[in-house]
């Protein structure tokens, strides 16, 4: 007798009777959410691997344990704590580590409150002000701590001022701090299908800095085990270059605008080199810009929790390539 789930008719047969599936015929047949089911006072650690590479050599690696914890219960759903501990940089570029740590460490044991409601949509900091105060706090006693030292004191202003650029912009510090845990329930407020992926097109928070991005995805539930209790889900979003030179084209359109009525026309010159086609230039940059994200995730069936998750950002523009992947896995 096979325990394993994959195809379409078994599939279905297995999630039917979980609270944790809840259907979504809106978005067309054999679709759910998947909506972990929480109770105050729940606690669990997820042991965090996170390295990066850029032009095909890795530049970072860090390991790391952190505690999420169901606070109490709010305004439809729950408040959650993230709480991670201090994070080991294992490998990075020599001159590089002594400011990576001292960056890091100025949010080790910053508790960070965020929202889910009972739908599985994930909000943002519920704690800002505390969250503020805390790291301003954490940057002063690193900031004495690296001032004794001969190796890191040249470093204080660059973290100074990285940490409270941070901290000023809200946007910013949320998209920041909320990476980790906003990944560990990326699939709650996302539909998947039975059978055939689940095609969409939505933005996601851009990874080239602050903004969105819009990206074409895939989303599939691939298969349920029923002796582990385990449901394998993933996605897989690239972005939608089309969408991504409209937006451009619009932001960049009403500039050019302007800065051409305060330009007098150039006089003419017979051998004078061809006007710069801005359409042109748009679709160039746009081609340049490459985003690949595949997400792995096994979540236990009866409770909604992950038990683990691999995912794997790749970004490119121009000549630049980096690749981010994080692992995530629950500690018993």
């Amino acid at each position: 007798m096979s325990f394993l789930a994959t195809t379409r008719r078994g599939l279905l047969k297995s999630i039917g009777s979980l609270a944790t599936f809840r259907p979504a015929p809106e978005l067309g047949p054999d679709t759910f959410r998947l909506v972990p089911v929480l109770a105050d006072g729940q606690s669990v650690r997820y042991r965090l691997i996170q390295s990066q590479h850029r032009q095909g050599m890795r530049t970072t690696e860090a390991r790391s344990d952190a505690t999420l914890t169901v606070v109490r219960h709010e305004g439809g759903g729950r408040c959650l704590r993230w709480l991670a501990g201090p994070c080991g940089v294992s490998h990075a570029d020599p001159t590089m580590q002594a400011l990576l740590r001292s960056l890091q460490s100025v949010w080790d044991g910053v508790p960070l409150d965020v929202h889910l409601d009972d739908g599985g949509h994930l909000g943002g900091l519920a704690n800002l002000a505390t969250v503020r105060r805390q790291a301003c706090e954490s940057l002063d006693l690193a900031v004495r701590r690296m001032a004794g030292d001969a190796t890191s004191a040249p470093l204080v202003p660059h973290v100074q001022a990285a940490v409270r650029s941070l901290v000023l912009d809200e946007s910013l510090l949320t998209q920041a701090l909320l990476k980790e845990v906003r990944l560990l329930f990326g699939f709650a407020d996302r539909a998947f299908r039975v059978g055939e992926p689940l095609e969409v097109r939505e933005r996601v928070a851009s990874p080239l800095g602050a903004g969105t991005v819009p990206v074409l995805g895939r989303f599939h539930l691939r298969s349920v085990d029923a002796r582990t209790g385990e449901a394998s889900l993933n996605w897989l979003m690239v972005v939608d270059r089309g969408g991504l030179a409209a937006g451009v084209k619009a932001g960049l359109e009403p500039m050019t605008a302007s800065l051409a009525a305060l330009v007098p026309p150039a006089p003419d010159v017979p051998d004078a080199s061809p006007p710069v086609d801005a359409k042109a230039s748009v679709r160039d940059a746009v081609d340049t810009v490459d985003l690949d994200d595949r997400a792995e995730f096994r979540i236990n069936t009866r409770t909604g929790w992950p038990v683990s998750v691999h995912h794997v950002r790749r970004v490119g523009a121009g000549a630049e390539a980096r690749v981010d992947t994080l692992e995530m896995v629950r500690l018993e």
